[in-house]
Order: structure tokens, then sequence, then C-alpha cells
């Protein structure tokens, strides 16, 4: 029977340890150079599979994640700018493509209708434990990257302190510092989503244990379309295919910062704008839409704050009410917008509008026109004298919505998150973070765009109270 080139490995027939990551990355993404693939294959297989199944429960959909990893590796490898930290990549990866297969696997089941069982308390008990090594992996994926590649070097694929440190040039001391840091994080944010480090014993959840069966061999030939389309996960957000819009040397994106003519540092100003700013440019941001002419604008220092006052400012087609104030530019094709956002949501506030509850909300919108749009917000509803804080993804399409936002789909609890929206062919990605590190995504809608759109910032309430969301750290990427 003939070998595949991971078998001949397995088989001491080629050489296992062929050269660093950087050198196999090299030679595959130069040279196509099936062996140092098959290398690195080997090298990181058993890590990536133990994410797949820890992370995906249905065993098939679990070997479709593995291939869709490395179809992923071997398509971007050339784009792979630490090759040092691959292991790091391929985890993220992993867990990226994990996840879609979840959400996928999950809109199966209920299409199908399948009938729940009665389970045991072992089923339960797997399913808390597969839950807990998800978990686990997902934190792992959020660390910093430096800290991650250390952490996915040394825990989860066992290499030595003195060979992982010239793995990632760096000094023994220098990989145990960031290994200490990233365990402590790790344990943090375990205990933030109630996971005690007495249940979770860390290195249990996320270690390769014995348990863990061989990887499956990386399928030859053609991809199938499920692993192609899973693939395509791993680069969602990922900023290599993309360039930075930038505004000139002097001005960092959305900062008011002007350059002094004399070369000396820049001078910082606020710029203010009120009534009557329609069409007026904020550098940085886009271009003020302001219906009504009643808006503030006010930007300084990397912020831009829009005060609205205590009347409604909505996009409401249905009703004839598009006068939210909201900051836009052109963007043509795919892109990734990202944005913090922080407001006092008044407690109590009553709704102008009959038979609405009191509603605010601010974040990033995709423009089409008035009927078709996508917005991504933080928004707060006040239901039954409580506010209830929440990340809502929202579609109209023809002036109707097709997706409303949910405010049980994602409870948001702290004041400032970060919100995240990707154009990416035919689909939009969504994700909102309490810490620009972690992020929890949406399911991706499906649509139909022109090539040409606006995306930007916006806000909106129907309340009596005023409303001065500000947004900071905003950067939009646009594809080459």
């Amino acid at each position: 029977m003939r070998l595949t080139l991971l078998q001949l490995v397995r088989h001491g027939i080629v050489a296992p340890d062929a050269g660093s990551d950087a050198d196999l990355l090299r030679r595959f993404a130069d040279d196509r150079d099936e062996a140092a693939f098959s290398a690195l294959v080997d090298r990181h297989g058993a890590m990536v599979w133990a994410v797949c199944r820890h992370a995906v429960p249905n065993r098939t959909d679990a070997e479709d994640v593995f291939q869709a990893t490395f179809f992923a590796l071997a398509r971007g490898a050339k784009s792979i700018r630490r090759p040092e930290r691959l292991g790091a990549w391929l985890h993220a990866a992993a867990v990226r493509i994990a996840g879609a297969a979840k959400r996928t696997h999950a809109r199966r089941v209920r299409r199908e209708l399948v009938a729940a069982r009665p389970e045991t308390d072992d089923t339960l008990s797997e399913q808390a434990w597969a839950e807990l090594h998800a978990a686990a992996h997902a934190e792992v994926a959020g660390l910093p990257p430096a800290l991650r590649a250390a952490f996915v070097l040394c825990e989860l694929e066992g290499t030595e302190p003195a060979t992982a440190a010239a793995r990632l040039g760096v000094k023994v001391n220098t990989l145990s510092g960031q290994l200490c840091r990233a365990r402590k994080l790790l344990l943090d944010r375990l205990a933030r989503r109630g996971i005690s480090p007495a249940a979770v014993a860390l290195g249990a959840a996320v270690a390769l244990g014995a348990a863990v069966a061989a990887p499956p061999v990386v399928a030859r030939g053609p991809a199938s379309a499920a692993v192609i389309q899973l693939a395509k996960e791993a680069s969602v957000m990922s900023l290599v295919k993309f360039k930075f819009l930038a505004v000139g040397l002097a001005v960092v994106v959305g900062t008011g910062v002007l350059p002094r003519a004399d070369g000396q540092n820049p001078i910082k100003v606020a710029a203010e704008f009120r009534s009557g700013a329609a069409n007026t440019t904020l550098r940085g941001w886009g271009v003020v839409t302001d219906p009504d002419e009643d808006c503030s604008f006010v930007v300084e220092k990397g912020k831009l704050t829009i005060g609205i006052p205590g009347t409604d400012h909505a996009l409401g087609f249905e009703r004839g009410q598009m006068n939210a104030p909201r900051v836009l530019r052109d963007v043509d094709g795919d892109f990734i917008a990202q944005v913090k956002v922080a407001a006092t949501y008044p407690q109590g506030a009553t709704s102008v509008v009959k038979d609405r509850r009191p509603f605010h909300g601010a974040g990033l919108l995709l423009w089409a026109d008035a009927k078709n749009y996508i917005r991504l917000e933080r928004a707060e509803l006040v239901f039954e004298a409580e506010n209830l804080c929440y990340g809502s993804f929202e579609q109209r399409k023809d002036g109707e919505f097709v997706r409303r936002g949910n405010g049980t789909e994602m409870p948001l609890t702290e004041k400032e998150t970060y919100l995240r929206l990707e154009r990416r062919g035919g689909k939009v990605y969504a994700a909102a973070s309490a810490d620009g590190v972690k992020w929890a995504a949406f399911d991706p809608i499906a649509v139909e765009l022109p090539k040409r759109v606006q995306v930007g910032v916006c806000a909106g309430h129907n309340t009596s109270s005023a409303f001065a969301p500000a947004f900071v750290e905003y950067a939009l990427f646009v594809e080459k």
C-alpha cells in the first residue's frame, strides 16, 4: 500500500526533525516542498487534533476542522509573519475553525429536528468536560501573541524549555516568565467564566493526554467544499491581506492631531461641530450625517463623542425615522472595522415613541442605502425597569428586518465594549469583546452588497434623556 508523506515520517523514512518551523515553512512556501509540509504536520498535528477533539463533539466535524486548519496553513504559508510562532498560529486557527464548525453543526441539528434522547449522568459529565476543554482552548487563543506562542509550544506540544526558547529566539528565563504570565492570565480568565482552578486543573483541561487519539492523516489532493469553507475562518479578522487606512503620517486615525508647519511636535486640538454639521468631514473618521442638525460631534485626542439630545433619533425605515447621527466613509470591497464604544446609559429612561421600549445604542454601521444596512451596536434596552445591555447585530434588506438585535444573544456587562465588523466575500462577520483580546462572535450574515459601501460609527436612542456615546481606538482596514 502506498504510504503518505506523513506516514513515511512516522515510519522513520523521512526525518521528523527536518529543521525549524521557519525553515520548513519557507521551504514549503517558496518551493512547495511537500516533505517540509509533512514535517510540520507531524510536529504540530497532535496539538491541532487535541484542539479539534476538545472543541468539536462530532468526530467527523473534528476531522474536517483538522483538515481545514492545515489547508489554511498550506494556502497562507507565505503570509505568516512570525513563522517561529507557527504552533500558536495553528492553535488559534484551529480554535476559530472549530467555533465555525460547532455553529454549523448546531444549525444542522436544529434543521433536522433531532429528538433529544435521555442523557445519563455520564453523558452530562462528558459534555461538561468537553465544554471545559473548549473554554480553555478559547482562552489560550486569546492570549497575547508572545505568551500564546510560549504556552502552546511548552504546555500543549511538550517542548523542552531550552528547545522552545531557541525556536522562539528568546532566553530561557524570558520564556519562563512568559509561561508564568500565560498561566496566570488563563486562570484569571477561566475564573471569570466561573471555572475555578480546582475544577479546571488547567493542565488537564488543555494538555495532550493519552485520551486523545492520534490525529488523522492530512488528506492529499483537492479539499472538500466543507473543508475549504471552514479554512476561510482561519483568516477571519486577519490583517495580513489588509492595509490600514491612515490619513497621512502625522495623523493617527481619529486623533484630531494636526501637523505643525515647522515640523515640530503636532498640535493637539479638539474639533467640535454642532448644528449644521451635516456633510462636514471629520479627518480620520468620515463624513458627518446629522439629518436633524441637532447633534454635536467632538473629536479630541483620538476620541469621537456624538451628543444626541433627548428626542427620538433612530434608523427606523418603517416609520420614516432615519435621523440617527452617523459618521461614514466610502469603502470598496472587503474590509475590517473596529472601535471601542463607551457610554453612560441613563437608568430608568422613558421612551418618547409610543409602544416602543426605551432604547440606546452606539456602534459600527455598514451602509448601502436607507433600505439596506447592517448595524453592530453596544445596545441597552429598558425592560421592566431594568437596563438590559447586550450586543446587537442586525440587518435590513429592502427596508425590512432580516435579522433583529436580540437582547439574550450576547449579554454585555462592561461599560466599554470593543466591536468588530468585517465584510469578506458574500458574508459580514461581527464580534464583541470586553478587553479587545478575547472575542465573542455572532453568526455571520450572508448578504449581497454593492462593491462600494459606507462604513463608520452611528448612534441613536428614543428617550427623553440625552445620550453621548464615545468612540475610541477606531481602525479601518481594507483589502489591498
